[in-house]
């Protein structure tokens, strides 16, 4: 586990407490109990499995199951009421499915834990008209056109109606759209995805994990089954490249914002740049820029 991303689940840990524990004997029995934790975990360890761990800690302490719950309605709400004017935009343009691609990746900017100072309308604004930082989109589309089941990995709330509209615009007829086995972070779940009408356009599934990531050894067989009979995987959010970047599956494709330098530092590219690159199976976990992660 990389040092910044532990004083980064840290500073999350923090928040939760100030937060949800008001009461300073708790909060310093939830602190030891979370520190034991770090001071104890394998060296190949994410992020999201930090996250994991502190969200139990949290209920636990709180009996507070689902600290985003509210939040992520709003903001799928939010999204919804813009989903009309996101479409038109999208169908005026010049190549429907780039801008699509754009409006997916902005969507990736809601993110209550990683970055919850966030804009998602001057976001918005600034993807159609800034370019890609990795831009393997061209590769996305050939693969699309001769695919015949798709899987789409979805992120986070408020997003997803982003998402909503990148699978409209792909309009093909085997979308599987994955969502986390239970609350965790401002994470998709099911009712996330039925909220904003995925389910009316793909099959929605639980990874069967509770991590904010996707780590196969943890998944359902359903999930597994799905995914190895994925032609192309679409993958969004900084949190699903953590658990997937370098698998051994070339088609997976990742969308997002990069939101820390750990991740800048991997794709060799600028905090904040918006991302669509494909899987790279030969940057495992032993080598030196995946292992940044862990």
């Amino acid at each position: 586990m990389h040092s910044q991303c532990v004083f980064c689940q840290l500073r999350l840990f923090e928040r939760h407490l100030n937060e949800y524990l008001p009461e300073k004997e708790k909060q310093s029995n939830a602190t030891h109990e979370f520190i034991s934790f770090l001071a104890n975990i394998p060296d190949h360890t994410i992020a999201p499995e930090i996250a994991l761990e502190m969200q139990k800690i949290i209920f636990k302490y709180t009996g507070i199951r689902d600290p985003y719950k509210e939040i992520k309605i709003e903001y799928n709400q939010l999204l919804l009421s813009r989903l009309s004017n996101l479409r038109e935009q999208v169908l005026k343009s010049s190549v429907p499915i780039q801008t699509a691609f754009r409006f997916a990746i902005a969507g990736n900017i809601i993110d209550f834990g990683a970055n919850p100072n966030f804009n998602i309308s001057a976001t918005i604004e600034k993807v159609l008209s800034e370019d890609y930082a990795i831009n393997d989109s061209k590769e996305l589309i050939e693969k699309i056109r001769e695919t015949k089941n798709i899987l789409y990995l979805g992120d986070n709330a408020g997003e997803i109606v982003m998402d909503r509209l990148l699978i409209e615009t792909i309009n093909h007829p085997s979308v599987t759209f994955s969502v986390r086995n239970s609350a965790i972070l401002n994470d998709v779940t099911i009712e996330d995805a039925n909220m904003v009408g995925i389910n009316e356009l793909a099959k929605v599934i639980s990874t069967g994990y509770d991590g904010p990531t996707i780590l196969l050894q943890h998944c359902s067989n359903e999930f597994k089954a799905i995914y190895e009979k994925a032609d192309v995987i679409i993958s969004k959010g900084q949190g699903n490249f953590e658990g997937l970047w370098g698998n051994e599956n070339k088609n997976i494709f990742f969308l997002l914002m990069i939101k820390c330098s750990i991740v800048s530092e991997i794709l060799g590219a600028e905090l904040g740049g918006y991302v669509l690159v494909r899987n790279k199976p030969e940057l495992n976990r032993s080598q030196k820029n995946y292992s940044k992660l862990s």
